[in-house]
């Protein structure tokens, strides 16, 4: 294997085979580049601009007198500055572990790789779900809590997931283009009665719709469950997982990459440089050296369109 490349300025050289390590490392429980789309910037700092919502909706009198001009609009813009921020860990590996390593068992460098890859994307997954999932995004027009019999997990008549769904739709100013949720707000939403009976043209006694089936219900691109989980116990006590997506469901509009002449998506996230991986080899230190390990990831999540979201908040119990 060839020595890693230095990169200029910097003390730790990228290590391009295991950068495509970490690139291509994937566990599909995580969603948030399903609901925060990544777009590469050139620069740690950039600049989006803002269109205010009331421009494209109030209407102008467009009636021109026999001498008089047409009506002049005054169009404008806000130029909205972000910075990235760094996220990374790293990882020593003394040398000898790495000379010792028994037939069949793979390189501690790439697990340390694969390792801290999984740890940075449950930062990220934890960071896009509590501002997407979080209340105060969202005007009282763009959001509702379910409590109580009104809640999909309830079982009871007056719980309808259908109902909601589409006065969520209707009350949006764009169409929405996905939902997303956690698996427990999924298990409690597919096997619904009111859902399976909308679905499946029964009574939705014991009937589960098919997640395709669902979208398809709603005229919706995909419907995206998170099942990812995180310890939230102290350090040195018994693990305690909690569902990083929690309880709650949300409308959305995404689209493949940001338009300032289509229809406004809920929100991007920043990508500068993209996932890398720098190793180092230090030799003064251990018995007889270390490999130190460090993946970085420079990025920031962004609202862009509060108004293309629409939150459900605390669906099931």
């Amino acid at each position: 294997m060839p020595d890693p490349i230095p990169h200029p300025g910097s003390a730790y050289p990228v290590d391009e085979t295991r950068t495509g390590i970490a690139i291509g490392y994937r566990n599909p429980a995580y969603i948030a580049d399903l609901v925060l789309p990544r777009v590469p910037v050139g620069l740690r700092t950039y600049r989006y601009t803002s269109y205010p919502l009331a421009e494209s909706y109030t209407l102008p009198d467009t009636t021109i007198g026999r001498r008089s001009d047409p009506t002049t609009v005054h169009l404008s813009a806000t130029e909205m500055a972000g910075m990235v921020a760094d996220y990374g860990l790293q990882d020593l590996i003394p040398d000898d572990d790495i000379r010792n390593i028994p037939p069949g068992v793979s390189d501690p460098r790439d697990r340390s790789v694969m390792t801290l890859t999984d740890l940075l994307t449950i930062g990220r997954e934890k960071r896009v779900a509590d501002l997407v999932l979080n209340a105060d995004t969202y005007a009282d027009a763009s959001k509702v809590t379910l409590s109580g019999n009104d809640q999909w997990s309830s079982g009871h008549a007056s719980s309808d997931p259908v109902e909601d769904i589409l006065n969520a739709i209707d009350a949006m100013i764009v169409a929405p283009t996905h939902l997303v949720m956690g698996s427990s707000v999924w298990l409690k939403l597919r096997s619904h009665k009111k859902i399976a009976r909308a679905v499946n043209a029964t009574s939705g006694d014991v009937a589960i719709a098919a997640r395709r089936a669902i979208a398809d219900l709603f005229e919706l691109e995909d419907i995206v469950v998170g099942q990812s989980r995180i310890n939230t116990a102290a350090q040195g006590q018994p693990p305690s997982l909690d569902r990083i997506w929690g309880k709650s469901a949300l409308l959305y509009r995404r689209s493949p990459a940001p338009d300032p002449m289509g229809p406004p998506q809920l929100g991007v996230t920043a990508s500068y440089r993209g996932l890398e991986v720098y190793t180092r080899f230090e030799g003064a230190r251990g018995a007889r050296g270390l490999h130190r390990i460090r993946v970085v990831d420079s990025c920031e999540e962004q609202i862009l369109a509060p108004a293309a979201g629409y939150l459900i908040r605390n669906a099931v119990a």
